[in-house]
């Protein structure tokens, strides 16, 4: 993935989610279209097969099963609504696609496209989804969390004894995360590389040089392989929730501020990155995620304060204040001597 993301370049990764898009949604809906035919078409037998393959009964067919009950499932569910949202604006697979445009026009173009896609593919996959949990969900339960990632695998031997399910789910697993981890891979490497050109004052911060910036893909390449190394063991949803969190609520608010403030202030953008960063990661450190759970990243310890999982209600507004506040306190804004972050105009900060 690494490799990918240093000789392959934007243009390299743009064909990876091309593939991949053109894999995965028509295996996803093939899949779909399998599961609603071994029930017969008929919802309600699909349900029932999966409330029974589930595990809890009744309780799979209500709400709460995953985000909890009373008040805290119900700041889960806000938090979960607000924070994914949030999260999917910001992230940087979509944002590098949606800025890529020229002209309003294709961007609404896009827009649209992007908008019919995403609807049918989350439909495919809530359909995949009981599915597995009516055809595969005493494997699933007896193999336990780390089994959620081979979901689509199990439910692909299920409906196809042959295999050719499940190398084509195999196909869609694989493509999906070479696609998201090259794509965060090169914006990571493109922002360090300018960053550190800029900082050195050796080239205008308005040039690249890609040179540095493939450079900088591969460090932040190797470094996460070796982050993934120590964090193999851990619970998946932990990380997703982190990483969810994250752009969320330090990602999404610099970049709304940046579109639509004004006086919005590299100081503001810092605090906001930084401070955001550090309120998502100590929401997450005393809740269930860490310590004083079964999947817990820690169940040999309880130090959890609250039992809330999905911190978005909390981590997504702290954001945005915290992002303003920096802002309205720059003494440069003040004395009109402020610019936007990284030294540019809006619209080219965004647009980089």
């Amino acid at each position: 993935m690494t490799a990918l993301a240093v000789s392959g370049g934007i243009r390299g990764t743009g064909v990876v989610m091309i593939t991949k898009s053109a894999i995965a949604l028509p295996v996803l809906v093939v899949a779909a279209l399998l599961v609603l035919h071994r029930f017969g078409g008929d919802l309600g037998r699909l349900l029932d097969a999966a409330a029974v393959g589930s595990g809890t009964g009744e309780a799979f067919l209500r709400p709460g099963g995953y985000t909890g009950d009373g008040w805290v499932g119900a700041v889960n569910r806000v938090g979960q609504i607000f924070g994914m949202t949030m999260a999917t604006l910001a992230m940087p697979a979509v944002l590098m696609r949606a800025i890529a445009t020229k002209s309003p026009r294709g961007a609404r173009t896009v827009g649209r496209w992007m908008l019919g896609e995403l609807v049918l593919l989350y439909g495919a996959l809530a359909v995949v989804g009981v599915g597995a949990a009516a055809l595969a969900g005493g494997v699933l339960r007896e193999a336990g969390p780390s089994a959620q990632v081979f979901t689509p695998l199990l439910l692909g031997r299920a409906l196809d004894d042959g295999g050719l399910l499940v190398a084509a789910l195999a196909c869609v697993l694989f493509l999906t995360a070479l696609a998201a981890v090259v794509d965060v891979t090169l914006a990571a490497g493109i922002t360090l590389g300018r960053d550190v050109l800029a900082a050195s004052g050796d080239r205008p911060a308005g040039r690249l040089d890609g040179t540095a910036s493939r450079w900088s893909a591969a460090l932040t390449g190797l470094a996460a392989a070796a982050v993934a190394v120590v964090c193999a063991d851990w619970n998946l949803v932990v990380v997703s929730t982190l990483w969810l969190a994250l752009c969320g609520a330090a990602l999404a608010p610099v970049l709304l501020y940046a579109l639509y403030w004004p006086g919005f202030t590299a100081r503001g953008a810092l605090w906001c990155l930084w401070g955001a960063t550090a309120v998502c990661v100590a929401a997450l450190a005393v809740s269930p995620y860490v310590s004083g759970a079964p999947g817990a990243i820690m169940p040999g310890h309880d130090f959890r304060l609250w039992d809330v999982t999905i911190p978005g209600v909390v981590t997504v507004p702290a954001g945005f204040l915290l992002g303003w506040l920096g802002s309205v306190t720059d003494r440069r804004r003040r004395t009109g001597g402020a610019g936007r972050p990284s030294g540019v105009t809006c619209s080219r900060a965004v647009r980089r």
